[in-house]
């Protein structure tokens, strides 16, 4: 499948791990292009090179530790004006696993695209029950509450500070709803919603769009 995260590219702070591609290639004086996919020991074997440890470094850390070993290899690549360049990029990205809990559409260990935030990896994993929290999402890192994504607040306001990006091994929690409220009649949006504490009609309202036009009239 075609997802939006593969048009683009990984970032520089982008972790290297078990799976993902690996392309070097060297320009002028000295030509070359190869790719290795890291193995599960975390290193990549070039012919001449030997193997080197990869996972868990980003993409520039990885470009140095290489050049540094093609350095030994081509003298093209040396000194303050290199007659050669040596560049590292990334092929076919490799998955992460996060787990779902409580409230979800498929719980379990999911395998999801490397990019995914808390929102985009449950549109990929089947997303929330009726009966789950969209107010109390909660990703769980390293065994501690790392994040709590109120989704209303995404709907609303298009804020995506708590939307974090996932690491492998992360997982979300969804627990049961706070509350559940049906609004019926002249609002916007028809629907059942849930408030946490503290919460009023006017919040209520304000996440129903409000009045319709014609109720507003009538007031």
């Amino acid at each position: 499948d075609i997802h939006i995260w593969d048009n683009k590219p990984p970032n520089s702070g982008y972790i290297l791990g078990v799976g993902d591609e690996v392309i070097i290639e060297i320009w002028g004086e000295t030509q070359l292009r190869i790719s290795h996919i890291i193995d599960q020991y975390g290193k990549i074997y070039v012919d001449k090179i030997g193997q080197v440890q990869l996972a868990g470094a980003t993409l520039k850390d990885a470009e140095n530790k290489l050049l540094k070993k093609f350095k030994n290899v081509h003298s093209s690549l040396k000194g303050d004006h290199p007659k050669a360049i040596l560049d590292v990029s990334i092929g076919k990205l490799k998955s992460i696993n996060v787990t779902l809990l409580g409230d979800v559409g498929i719980p379990g260990i999911h395998a999801i695209h490397p990019f995914s935030t808390i929102i985009t990896g449950l549109l990929q994993t089947g997303g929330v029950l009726e009966t789950g929290s969209l107010r109390n999402i909660q990703l769980i890192r390293n065994g501690q509450d790392f994040s709590i994504l109120d989704f209303y607040q995404y709907l609303l306001k298009g804020n995506t500070g708590n939307d974090f990006r996932l690491l492998d091994g992360d997982i979300i929690f969804i627990p049961n709803r706070h509350s559940t409220i049906s609004l019926e009649g002249a609002t916007v949006f028809e629907a059942k919603y849930e408030l946490v504490e503290d919460e009023t009609l006017k919040d209520l309202m304000q996440y129903s769009g409000g009045f319709t036009l014609k109720a507003q009239n009538n007031i």
